[in-house]
């Protein structure tokens, strides 16, 4: 799809729907596709497919090691650029059970990422059902092909022979994500995250 065209059609949609990050109106998944489509408009199928997944069954991929999630958390941190700029919190999904904290904010504010890491751990320990997973990716796939969305039935295609291929290909964002954005962040369950809220930023 043109890139013009496309950026010029998702700010309607913007436009249209009211979205922005604090409204209350952003709980349907139409409302976080097009506040993720207003934020990100490079993003390409496959990336909701994983925001879907990650806002069902959180970071159970990284399983509950917190001593392996510490580690590779503090790796991570320690190559990336902080960004006080950036939105600390996203919300990824209309529950709000899992949220999104993005690292170079984080890394701004001095975050502890032990606490970052127990939540994480706590997070990925929780029971998930997988009919949730299906269920929120047929509300989101049936808006992107209902014509709602900037993508094209060609597009479609290729998510679906794309999906064929390799069925987990949630595990990572698009090629052009990763460029335009260079995502960089952690998936927590939002209660796990108020348990340290108060103190994962205090070093008094």
């Amino acid at each position: 799809m043109n890139n013009i065209f496309k950026i010029f059609v998702i700010s309607g949609f913007v436009l249209f729907f009211g979205i922005n990050c604090g409204s209350k109106k952003s709980d349907t998944w139409e409302s976080i596709v097009n506040q993720h489509l207003g934020k990100y408009p490079e993003m390409e199928i496959i990336d909701f497919y994983k925001l879907v997944n990650d806002a069902s069954i959180g970071p159970v991929r990284l399983g509950t090691d917190k001593k392996k999630i510490l580690e590779y958390l503090k790796l991570e941190l320690k190559y990336i650029k902080p960004n006080s700029e950036l939105e600390l919190i996203e919300k990824i999904s209309p529950s709000d059970k899992y949220i999104r904290v993005n690292l170079p904010k984080f890394l701004a504010l001095n975050g502890k990422p032990e606490l970052l890491a127990e939540a994480i751990s706590k997070s990925a320990a929780e029971k998930h059902d997988a009919n949730v997973i299906e269920d929120n990716w047929q509300q989101v796939y049936d808006l992107i092909k209902s014509g709602k969305t900037v993508y094209t039935k060609e597009d479609i295609i290729a998510f679906d022979k794309l999906l064929e291929k390799d069925k987990y290909r949630f595990y990572y964002h698009s090629k052009i994500y990763k460029k335009q954005y260079s995502p960089s962040y952690r998936i927590v369950a939002r209660k796990y995250w108020q348990e340290i809220s108060q103190t994962v930023f205090n070093h008094n």
